[in-house]
């Protein structure tokens, strides 16, 4: 598909068809990474990963990390309204 570059203030921009920003996911203030090799100009979509929650950092953890310490903690009867995932 050709694309042109189009006068934005005092800079120059690319205008993305709408098909491609929802094919890539795309939204205005996301990133692109853009590569010269001296013939083309290549751009990439740059996706940042989402923060992580707690719950699934732990579910990645191995048991066989766990200290003696760790399992008896583990093994003790709830007494309030803990939860363990």
């Amino acid at each position: 598909m050709r694309l042109k570059l189009r006068a934005i203030g005092n800079s120059v921009g690319i205008i993305f068809p709408v098909t491609w920003l929802k094919k890539y996911n795309l939204h205005i203030g996301d990133n692109i990474d853009g590569k010269d090799n001296d013939t083309n100009i290549t751009l990439t979509t740059v996706k940042f990963k989402k923060k992580y929650l707690l719950k699934d950092l732990v579910a990645q953890c191995s048991s066989l990390d766990l200290t003696e310490e760790d399992n008896q903690w583990l093994s003790i009867e709830d007494v309030g309204e803990e939860k363990v995932w």
